[in-house]
Parts: structure tokens; sequence; C-alpha cells
């Protein structure tokens, strides 16, 4: 199960040009990534002066997709001259490897749904040779996941048979997820009857 397929993070730049107008409240937007508000009201001049560049990052995870950029103008067209978009630290990965007693591996389908009171993203993998892979994520305010969530995950074979299930609640405030490492796990299903 991939719940993330990439962790961008992005450097928004602004240089301005001779025809820029060079007051404060002349050229005024907000920014949006993934549908999310990251800057409100940005004013490149009264951030930076006139001449200068204004670089202003944030991060952002794409789970499925493009990566979305809005520029919705205030006052003036919101312009910006460059986007920088790089891969964040290294994430951490769980692999499972599902298995029937006789060790040949499980064909189906990973499913997962992660829920909070505002959010809720849901979605499958289907396994290869009996593997489904998993980033797993330090920080899922970087989701839009805030507060206590409910993680359920299971494992459906072809003909939708529910082989495996778990369902986890937490609070990230409470763990630390930072300190998370890469692991492995093996689990052995019964064949439906």
């Amino acid at each position: 199960m991939k719940l993330i397929e990439e962790a961008p993070s992005r450097k928004l730049s602004r240089v301005p040009t001779q025809c820029v107008i060079k007051k404060v409240g002349a050229r005024v937007f907000n920014v949006k990534v993934q549908g999310n508000p990251v800057f409100q009201n940005l004013d490149i001049y009264a951030a930076a002066g006139a001449n200068t560049a204004l670089i202003r990052g944030t991060d952002a995870i794409v789970t499925t997709g493009p990566l979305t950029i809005e520029l919705d103008s205030v006052a003036q067209m919101a312009k910006i001259n460059a986007i920088e978009i790089t891969q964040s630290v290294a994430t951490p990965l769980l692999s499972l490897n599902f298995t029937y007693p006789d060790g040949s591996p499980v064909q189906g389908s990973m499913n997962y749904r992660v829920a909070t009171a505002a959010t809720n993203l849901t979605g499958n993998e289907p396994l290869k040779n009996g593997q489904a892979t998993c980033m797993m994520v330090s920080s899922p305010a970087l989701l839009g996941l805030l507060g206590t969530m409910n993680v359920d995950v299971s494992l459906t074979d072809t003909t939708g048979n529910i082989l495996w299930e778990v369902t986890v609640t937490m609070n990230p405030a409470n763990a630390n997820l930072a300190s998370v490492q890469s692991s492995a796990l093996t689990v052995v299903v019964q064949r439906p009857q």
C-alpha cells in the first residue's frame, strides 16, 4: 500500500522585473498547494522590497496525480518567476508480505482508510507477488490529518474476501512518529473456505 507517492517540498521564487508596479499592494495574491492555502495575501513588494527576490517554502504530500499549485489574484495578476520542487527527507517504508500457510503468495489488494473529523483518505494497492509497501509519514498534518485519526487496513483476495484487517486509533500528538524506521512484516493468512 502506498499512502504517499511523493513528499515534495516547494520553494516559490518571485524576482521582481522592470515592469512591476513598485508599491505595496500593487500585486497581491494567494497561493494554494494541493487545494490548501499556504500563503494568503502575498505581497512581494511589501515582503521583500524593490528588485529583491522573495523565496518562500512549504511542504505538501502528493497521494495521487499531479502536484497542484494555484495562484489566486487579489490585486493585479498573480505572478511567480520560478518554482523549485524537491523530494524531502527519506520516508521510512513498511514492507508487508502476505502468504498462505503453504508459503504461496496471496493475490489481491491492500486497502486503506485514514480518517479524522475533517479528512478522509482512502485507496488500495494491488499486491505484487504477495507484497505491498507503505510509505510512513512523520508529520500527518502535511496530509491534512489533524487530531485523533482512525487507520483501517485490510487485505482482500481477488474474489473480494477479506483475509486480514487491522484498525488503529491514534493521536499523532501523543506519538513520536519521527522515530519510525523502515521495517517489514510477514502475515500468514488462511485460505477462504
